[in-house]
């Protein structure tokens, strides 16, 4: 949306301004959806308020289930604080590793590249300016649309169909992206067409399924220290992959980054169909215990 309201005035010095300020009205709707958020039934029956942690499971998932959770809830917050060190037992090094590989193979496969660098990769293809920010508002709509759609799919349709079909629809446009860069074949909307396959399997599979199996796969007692080692596993392959790309492309050719992001899909297809269990309609108990056995 920024690209598209200040596309007109692209060479204005001071158009960062506008874009940023822009950025208020997001962070203000955001703010205020925030108050109607109700609390986490965890930290409610955690805190000793359980009547309203009951109301707060009743009210999605129903009385019958909402006792049956409350239960699984208030004995599993029986439990002790969990150490770091319990991430490396047998069962739950499992769950630790996938947490990581999430997000370091969230990053390899070149999204943050694409919504950085995409002016720039298109320029590289053969587009003016203008005309590049104009498909990368297109992509950006797509990300959006595609987005959307798993948010409404993500529980009906799986975590596991979505992540591995998404990415393997990536690993082809990414092939095809980089066939097009070395064939010099980049001129015409077929580039921007890949662009967006990529971008809609994206944002259809991990970047959507990434974060709700952070928050799923992980014990009560050790989510947060999970999470964090996730969390840098995936900003420092974030830093990493943004950092080398430009020099990466200046050395040996804008083909070989997406070749190399593509080879990266692949193995990450392979960890994905080994490595992740599926969570759909199980409650985080349940996904504990998949960890023990």
């Amino acid at each position: 949306l920024n690209n598209f309201t200040f596309l007109n005035d692209v060479t204005v010095s001071n158009v960062w301004r506008g874009m940023f300020g822009s950025e208020m009205i997001p962070a203000g709707l955001f703010f205020i959806t925030l108050l109607f958020i109700p609390e986490s039934p965890r930290w409610l029956i955690k805190n000793g308020e359980k009547e309203r942690g009951l109301e707060t499971l009743t009210r999605f998932g129903g009385p019958v289930l909402a006792q049956l959770e409350f239960r699984e809830i208030s004995e599993s917050l029986k439990q002790i604080q969990g150490k770091i060190s319990e991430l490396f037992r047998p069962g739950l090094r499992r769950a630790l590793w996938l947490g990581v590989g999430l997000s370091v193979f969230g990053q390899f496969t070149g999204v943050n590249i694409v919504v950085y660098y995409g002016p720039s990769i298109l320029e590289n293809a053969g587009f003016k300016l203008d005309n590049a920010l104009q498909f990368q508002v297109a992509i950006g709509l797509i990300n959006l649309l595609f987005t959307i759609i798993a948010l409404f799919k993500i529980d009906s349709w799986g975590r596991r169909p979505l992540l591995l079909w998404g990415m393997a629809a990536v690993c082809l446009s990414l092939l095809v992206i980089g066939f097009q860069f070395m064939t010099g074949s980049t001129s015409g909307i077929s580039i921007v067409v890949m662009l967006c396959i990529y971008m809609a399997g994206l944002a259809i599979s991990i970047n959507a399924v990434i974060w709700v199996l952070l928050g799923e796969i992980y014990p009560n007692r050790l989510r947060g220290r999970a999470m964090g080692i996730a969390t840098f596993a995936n900003w420092a392959t974030n830093f990493i992959t943004a950092f080398l790309f430009p020099w990466y492309v200046s050395k040996i050719g804008m083909h070989a980054g997406f070749f190399t992001f593509a080879f990266m899909c692949f193995l990450a297809i392979i960890f994905f169909y080994r490595m992740v269990p599926e969570t759909k309609g199980k409650s985080l108990e349940e996904i504990e215990h998949h960890w023990e056995r």
